[in-house]
This record gives structure tokens, C-alpha cells and sequence, in this order.
């Protein structure tokens, strides 16, 4: 709530903020005020998170437990990753805020036997991106001279909006779900490689994923 270039505001069960980039880019959000976890402080990180968890935590405990500690800790990941954000408007859970974020295994088969390479490859394209659904987009828009797209769908909370720099988006045909993309990308390999069989094993979290295969030529 104290992060520099941060514009705030609160009006009943709504929460809209505009946050300006390093580099000038703007991103707006519009949601319900459920979609949002405002924290007093000027940069989220894990130490700010750990103390809102323990006295949100606190206050549902009973009353004689005067403390409680927690401690978290980043996945270990060997090998490539994508840090992405989405929304799911058709999530009946949490999943439907516009810009909720994971940070994701990848592991591609090329013909039977693992490409480090082309992991590598996609976990750059991806890093730090928003994956949409075209039928998301209702506006592109020119700010600054620079291209944005506007996001906006209504869900079961209510309607979610969201502005990003066109750069910082990757489109879709479907919907974001994991599913949907390692099929996206099986398919983009097969592509760029029709003669070749991909296996693509994207990773949501822990303890779940989806697997898609390809039609080789």
C-alpha cells in the first residue's frame, strides 16, 4: 500500500489501484475487494507476508494461543520455470481473480528424450508474463505511445478488470488453465517442428500439472 507509484482506492465491496512500472509501464486493476490482499507496507516479500499470515491466523485462534510463528520457504526448482499470471473467469474458486500468479516447472520430451532447450527457451518467453484469453481482450488500447490491452470479464465474485502493456501479455485461443496451456504449447512446438512427437509436462503449484502431446507428422 506504500509501494512508490501506487494510485489506491477503496469504495464499498470495490478495490482499483494503478501501479506505474520501473520502466514507465503502467498496470491497471479493477475487482472486487476480495481479489486484493492490501498490505501496510512498500514491497511484498516473504518476511511482510509471514507477518500478515501470523495475525491473520491469530485472530482465529483461541484464546489462549498468544503466538504463532510461520516460516516460508520458495519451491526448489531444478531445472526451467515460468512465472506467469491469469485469471479463470469460469473458477467457481479463487482461481477467477484476473491476476493471481504461479511459478511453474515446464518439462518438454523432444522424440522420447528430454530438451533442456527449448524449457529454457519458453521459460524466457515467459518470464514474468500474463497469459490471456483472447476473448478477454476488449480493448487495445495506445497510452505513452505504448500498446495495452484491457481485460475484462464477469465471474461469480463479480466483474474483474485489468490494463498491461501489450509486451507483457501472452494470448491465447482457450481458456488459461494448465491443461489448456501445455496443450497451447505442444501444439507450438509441433509447429515449429512437424516432423518431430513433443511431450509437454506443465506444472501448476504443487502436486498438480497437465501432460499434451502433439500430432506429429
Amino acid at each position: 500500500m506504500h509501494a512508490p507509484g501506487l494510485q489506491l482506492s477503496v469504495s464499498g465491496d470495490r478495490v482499483a489501484l494503478t501501479f506505474a512500472f520501473a520502466d514507465g509501464d503502467l498496470c491497471e486493476f479493477n475487482a472486487p475487494s476480495c481479489a486484493a490482499c492490501l498490505l501496510e507496507t512498500v514491497e511484498i516479500d516473504t518476511h511482510c507476508v509471514e507477518r500478515y499470515l501470523e495475525s491473520t491466523l491469530l485472530e482465529e485462534l483461541p484464546r489462549n494461543v498468544t503466538s504463532i510463528r510461520i516460516r516460508l520457504r520458495t519451491e526448489a526448482i531444478d531445472g526451467a520455470y515460468y512465472h506467469y499470471s491469469h485469471g479463470l473467469k469460469k473458477h467457481q474458486g479463487q482461481c477467477q481473480r484476473i491476476a493471481h500468479g504461479h511459478r511453474s516447472r515446464l518439462l518438454i520430451e523432444r522424440d522420447g528424450v528430454r530438451a533442456p532447450e527449448l524449457e529454457q527457451e519458453w521459460a524466457e518467453r515467459w518470464r514474468d508474463i500474463y497469459i490471456g484469453s483472447r476473448e478477454d481482450v476488449v480493448a487495445d488500447e495506445l497510452h505513452g505511445g505504448q500498446r495495452y490491452l484491457r481485460f475484462r470479464y464477469q465471474a461469480a465474485e463479480g466483474e474483474f478488470e485489468l490494463l498491461l502493456a501489450r509486451k507483457r501479455c501472452y494470448l491465447i485461443d482457450t481458456d488459461s488453465t494448465v491443461e489448456h496451456i501445455a496443450a497451447h504449447l505442444a501444439s507450438e512446438l509441433g509447429r515449429a517442428q512437424p516432423q518431430a512427437r513433443f511431450l509437454v509436462r506443465a506444472f501448476e503449484g504443487v502436486g498438480k500439472g497437465a501432460l499434451a502431446h502433439n500430432v506429429a507428422l
